[in-house]
């Protein structure tokens, strides 16, 4: 049964798995150079980051998962620092409501 709120990054990813998603896989996680970091922040939000190639710079993003779904903020951080601390400086459920329709209580 998936969750409504999550505690740890090891239930977004159970969740995920659940619902045939495979955002934590090791293949898709290799290819785009993902990590994720352990905190879950308000029951929904953390922060991964990806580096596209050698020549690119690791950006940090924070993501939502609701019911095992990820979503992308959109909002791209030079450091795992900046993205920590741009949790809180906006309404993410109105733009998860406004960007993709999903609504979180």
């Amino acid at each position: 049964m998936l969750r409504d709120t999550y505690n740890t990054i090891d239930q977004i990813k159970a969740d995920n798995k659940e619902i045939g998603n495979h955002w934590f896989d090791a293949d898709t996680m290799r290819f785009f150079n993902s990590r994720v970091n352990r905190k879950v922040y308000d029951g929904h939000l953390f922060v991964s980051s990806e580096q596209f190639d050698s020549d690119s710079p690791r950006l940090y993003s924070i993501r939502v998962c609701v019911k095992g779904k990820i979503y992308d903020l959109g909002y791209k951080y030079p450091s795992l620092k900046l993205a920590r601390a741009g949790i809180g400086e906006f309404d993410w459920k109105a733009i998860i409501r406004n960007e993709y329709g999903v609504i979180v209580d």
